[in-house]
């Protein structure tokens, strides 16, 4: 609010001005001593000069000028207060958190697993550089290593969460810091976690996988044997300037249940990054990995082939597990070879779920009585020839429906189970045309007898019939062993 020095100083400058220009109108203001402009003038013109040596003597601005600027830098000079979090804490900042689950060092890298999470309304951009490796002796490091795991630049939406990893090549120090800056925030404001160097959990390198080694989880093992480079097959060739890699490999189910393995899992990235997936068609299809249905404990064999750039180098393989609810990837380094020690082995095994019967005995599942009359093994039929290195196994099989509703029946209720778990469904090849077991509904108190017909392996001697109704994976099943 204006002082009253400061009044009487603009007035006094209004009326100077005004009597400048029309000593009349002033002297009708009520001032009628003042009979001329001289008076005027120097009447107001002496109002303002001490009006003006008033307002020096009791603001002195420029002692307020000092004053303002030396609290200004006393103000900014005052250190901020900074809070500084340990390993396993959640920092905040603004409405964004950052938690460090953990810390593990290597001989040559530091990788520090984190979980960021969006408190805010707003979208929030986040890339690895915003994390900051800060040495004791004044370095800053930024991640340096990327891969599967490795935390990737993105967006969280509000209430969001993400969570990796961030690798770094660093010298050695005594000690770290941690900082994660927000691209919209003042450079200074920062989540910062203190690294003891006691507290890290030192590990040891991980091995790279390669060629011949079993590569694990809780689900799979997987295991490459052989990688060819091709120019060519017996039934294509690649594009001028590419060539074909050829992928020997074996994969075994170590859960409970069957799995289902399809080549489009796998994919080939070569020193581009660039990710190819398995070709199907235009190639020999022997041995060729397929969709695949094993048991627990089976073990599957075949290859994968690729068409790269010629002499593509860095070349990895990637299998991606078969779940909904797990983006785990199993990688091996195709340049890498290792001596192959062990290769995977069957060990089926069959739960509560699996029942067993015999042949030429009548069994009952679900209300439906399966006999297995006789099985044979030929090379040809009617119709068609088994391929090279396989045959046919024909089966006489008859149901009986003992429910009291019809019941509708498929060749496709039937499986071939192998002495490696591999689960073989009909083949679509026709015997005469009159003794195929076939589709329909069964009505209550009568059967149906016929022929169900499977390639397989010549070397697969181990062979049960597999009967299963219902197609829900924990749904009852019968076993006839053939031999």
């Amino acid at each position: 609010m204006p002082n009253i020095t400061s009044m009487f100083l603009l007035l006094a400058f209004i009326c100077l001005m005004t009597g400048i220009f029309s000593p009349d109108i002033v002297i009708k203001w009520g001032i009628p001593h003042l009979k001329n402009r001289k008076n005027i003038l120097i009447t107001f013109s002496g109002v303002i000069i001490g009006c003006s040596f008033l307002y020096a003597l009791n603001e002195n601005p420029m002692i307020s000028v000092t004053e303002a600027a030396s609290s200004t830098r006393s103000q900014s000079s005052k250190p901020l207060e900074k809070v500084i979090y340990q390993i396993g804490e959640v920092g905040t900042l603004h409405e964004t958190t950052l938690e460090l689950n953990s810390v593990n060092q290597t001989e040559e890298f530091l990788s520090i697993n984190i979980v960021l999470q969006n408190h805010s309304d707003e979208v929030l951009a986040y890339n690895p550089y915003q994390f900051i490796l800060k040495t004791n002796t004044g370095g800053s490091l930024v991640p340096n290593v990327d891969d599967e795991t490795t935390l990737k630049a993105g967006e969280l939406a509000p209430g969001d969460e993400v969570s990796g990893t961030l690798i770094y090549t660093y010298p050695l120090d005594e000690g770290y810091s941690f900082e994660y800056r927000p691209v919209a925030t003042n450079a200074l404001a920062s989540i910062t976690f203190d690294l003891e160097i006691e507290a890290l959990q030192v590990v040891s390198q991980p091995k790279v996988m390669g060629i011949g080694d079993m590569v694990t989880n809780e689900s799979i093992d997987l295991q490459v044997t052989k990688v060819e480079r091709l120019n060519k097959t017996e039934l294509s060739t690649p594009k001028k300037g590419y060539e074909y890699v050829k992928v020997d490999l074996m994969l075994k189910n170590k859960t409970d249940d069957t799995l289902i393995f399809f080549p489009y899992h796998f994919e080939l990235s070569d020193q581009y990054n660039q990710k190819l997936k398995p070709m199907t068609s235009l190639i020999e299809t022997e041995n060729l990995l397929k969709m695949t249905e094993i048991v627990s404990g089976g073990v599957i064999e075949g290859s994968l082939m690729f068409e790269i750039p010629k002499n593509a180098t860095n070349l990895m393989l990637y299998y991606t597990l078969p779940t909904l609810f797990s983006k785990e990837t199993l990688s091996v380094n195709l340049e890498l070879e290792h001596e192959v020690k062990n290769t995977l082995t069957p060990s089926l095994s069959f739960n509560e779920n699996w029942l067993f019967g015999e042949r030429l005995v009548p069994i009952e599942l679900e209300n439906m009585i399966l006999t297995v009359f006789s099985y044979d093994k030929v090379n040809e039929t009617t119709y068609s020839k088994a391929k090279d290195g396989k045959s046919f196994i024909i089966i006489d099989v008859q149901l009986e429906n003992r429910s009291e509703t019809d019941k509708n029946y498929s060749a496709y209720d039937f499986k071939l189970l192998t002495d490696k778990g591999e689960l073989i469904l009909p083949s679509l090849t026709l015997i005469d045309n009159d003794h195929e077991f076939k589709s329909g509904s069964l009505a209550m108190e009568s059967s149906i007898e016929g022929l169900l017909i499977f390639e397989v392996d010549d070397f697969d001697t181990q062979l049960s019939l597999i009967y299963s109704p219902s197609q829900w994976e924990h749904s009852q099943k019968l076993v006839i062993p053939l031999s």
